[in-house]
């Protein structure tokens, strides 16, 4: 079987971001099924098959630097991302606030440049550089989860996680 043009040129793909929303569709419980849910988003839809080489975990630990309490990261991609995962409906203000607690815990050298803070219904992407430099948390790029399909011409998807790459690269 021939790789799409999606899959041969490195790109995420939109056929494999729209089976990956039909598959999720529906889903509200983050205990029950985070972990799951982002085991298939980094495989299936941005291509990496070994999460543990990647740099990606599960349930971090982090010493809170506000209360000295360990808490934990829901998934956190080194040098790449923080992910923050409610159940459908919970308030992703709230949310972010916890998130930017979780990056500013962890040692500097550690801390990644981007938050996605999801619901299983929304999906909001957070430049922390951005938002540093423009002292504002106004600063973030929000999808609904029923975006990812049918993805007509694949710009809202990939727009944020190609920002991802670019984030990354102006650390380096």
């Amino acid at each position: 079987m021939a790789a799409s043009e999606d899959e041969a040129s490195g790109r995420f793909s939109r056929v494999a971001a729209a089976k990956f929303s039909t598959k999720w569709a529906g889903t509200v419980d983050e205990q029950q099924n985070s972990q799951a849910f982002w085991q298939d988003f980094f495989r299936e839809v941005v291509g990496i098959k070994d999460l543990q080489e990647a740099g990606i975990e599960f349930e971090k630990k982090v010493v809170s630097s506000k209360k000295g309490t360990t808490t934990r990261i829901d998934v956190y991609w080194r040098e790449t991302l923080l992910v923050e995962q409610k159940s459908a409906g919970k308030d992703l203000e709230a949310a972010e606030v916890q998130a930017r607690e979780y990056v500013v815990s962890l040692p500097p050298a550690q801390r990644p440049p981007v938050i996605v803070i999801c619901d299983f219904v929304r999906f909001r992407i957070v430049d922390i550089l951005l938002n540093n430099l423009m002292n504002s948390y106004s600063r973030h790029f929000q999808i609904t989860f029923n975006t990812l399909r049918p993805l007509p011409s694949g710009t809202q998807f990939r727009q944020p996680m190609s920002r991802l790459k670019r984030t990354k690269k102006l650390q380096s």
